[in-house]
């Protein structure tokens, strides 16, 4: 059952929704057509290690360059991780455990989310939880292959996403702790102070764009200190029962724990204390970190849900009867009706329409062969101008000036972001970190983004009127508006 509902959840409607601003981003830097030299000038502004990129584009060059492989391949690691999630609670605590923490995950929306999306977050999720399973293993039997494995898995996780660095905080903390209280040798310790200089030394040369990435300014904004709480709310779709399933459980938890502590002082179990820790480092150290350089985001968090999610069951078995069963099906079933029938996840169109409003052009203009595409995101909506085999393709506004049209376009189309705010009916601007991350190759332009927009809208203003407004499907706002030549108009 389990297996049938992890499959059926990533795989249903993956393609129905537009990829989104992030998506897109991903598919463009992984597009078949880039070399990995080209990768690494098109992410030299991006905030990610390239792993990922990488990986996606390598596979691009066998399978088809589409929306569904794109999201194929987040769905199969996806519902590989639901098997990572069922050992990682068998291991920590029992089969029962992992039964119940695979069978939530199955149909939890944050997981599904992100198992349907092309970004490394879902990765994130998985590589966290084979780190912390070798890193276990190793702590139980002292075989070389574990801590071996664990060098090359956790230098893969920091490779594909940075908060891999927080797991691997959480580890090194559950090691000085079981140190100080005796519950591992000294040799133990030492080696895993090899290994993690075995992870420093292949992950050396990524270092000086670590730095690089770490000086540079970002979108994000620390949230408030309560931010646990609107991430927790997210993460299950706003759904109430299972938000309060998860209070509650973590409530029980921490009743446990005080508890146990009380009983046995510091000396805790290595697979509780790794949880904890885990906890601790994903949601409260972020956050501290977060004052001084805002890195905070709710689905870097993905990374740490596993564990709270153990809490969370763990919380639950400390209760005498068999509470657990109904509780759990009550949730999985709230679980399932609002997927299908509250949030409507599955058929309410929720992300940016970069697709729709792509499909709207090019079926509004097919007569049309003198026309001119200005666009902000011209390679995101070239992406679906490709897909749709249109031979239409947008310029970018910094790239190509008015002065350097060969001839007058007798129309010009503007489309702008789907998200955009500009109530002008004129071309966007554009801020510099977003022109930044959008165009590293043109970086000596970031200066002039202002100025070539106002040319371009002087330009259409003083030589064109506009002719025919697209309204956003979602938003229903003007998002792209086609100008006609004065002299073409009069004609």
């Amino acid at each position: 059952m389990i297996i049938i509902l992890t499959i059926a959840a990533r795989l249903y409607h993956l393609g129905f929704q537009s990829l989104w601003f992030d998506e897109l981003y991903s598919m463009t830097i992984a597009a078949p057509t880039q070399d990995p030299s080209d990768i690494f000038i098109d992410i030299k502004t991006d905030f990610h290690p390239p792993l990922y990129y990488l990986i996606l584009n390598y596979i691009f060059k066998f399978i088809p360059y589409t929306d569904i492989a794109g999201r194929l391949l987040s769905a199969i690691a996806g519902c590989l991780s639901i098997w990572l999630v069922y050992m990682l609670g068998k291991e920590i605590r029992n089969k029962n455990t992992g039964m119940a923490l695979a069978l939530f995950f199955s149909v939890f929306f944050y997981h599904i989310k992100y198992s349907q999306e092309i970004r490394m977050y879902i990765f994130l999720f998985a590589f966290a939880i084979m780190t912390s399973l070798l890193f276990l293993k190793y702590l139980k039997e002292q075989k070389l292959i574990h801590l071996l494995l664990y060098v090359f898995i956790s230098a893969i996780t920091i490779y594909t996403q940075y908060y891999g660095f927080f797991i691997m905080l959480a580890q090194g903390l559950c090691l000085l702790h079981l140190l100080l209280v005796r519950q591992i040798r000294i040799p133990v310790f030492r080696n895993f102070i090899f290994a993690y200089i075995g992870v420093f030394l292949l992950y050396l040369p990524w270092i000086p764009m670590l730095f690089q990435t770490g000086s540079r300014q970002h979108f994000i904004e620390l949230p408030s200190i309560l931010y646990f709480f609107e991430y927790l709310y997210e993460y299950t779709g706003k759904e109430p029962v299972t938000t309060l399933f998860i209070l509650t459980g973590l409530g029980l938890y921490i009743k446990t724990a005080v508890r146990k502590l009380k009983e046995s002082g510091l000396n805790q179990s290595p697979f509780q204390l790794l949880v904890a820790y885990s906890v601790f480092s994903i949601f409260v150290i972020t956050y501290i970190v977060s004052i001084f350089k805002p890195m905070l985001s709710k689905h870097s968090t993905l990374a740490g849900l596993p564990f709270l999610l153990v809490m969370v069951f763990t919380g639950y078995q400390s209760l005498k009867g068999k509470w657990m069963n109904p509780i759990l099906f009550i949730v999985i079933l709230a679980n399932i009706l609002n997927l299908l029938f509250i949030s409507r996840y599955y058929t309410k169109d929720s992300k940016e329409n970069f697709r729709q409003i792509t499909e709207i052009v090019i079926n509004d203009n097919a007569a049309e062969h003198n026309l001119l595409i200005i666009s902000q995101l011209s390679k995101f909506y070239n992406y679906y101008f490709e897909q749709k085999g249109s031979p239409f393709r947008a310029q970018n506004p910094n790239v190509i000036q008015p002065s350097m049209l060969s001839d007058t376009a007798n129309i010009i189309l503007v489309i702008n972001a789907p998200f955009t705010e500009e109530k002008s009916n004129q071309l966007e601007s554009v801020n510099a970190l977003g022109f930044q991350i959008l165009n590293p190759r043109i970086l000596n332009k970031t200066d002039s983004i202002n100025e070539y927009c106002k040319i371009w809208n002087s330009y259409l203003k003083e030589n064109y009127k506009i002719d025919t407004f697209y309204t956003h499907p979602k938003r229903n706002i003007p998002i792209a508006f086609k100008f006609i030549n004065n002299a073409a108009r009069l004609h």
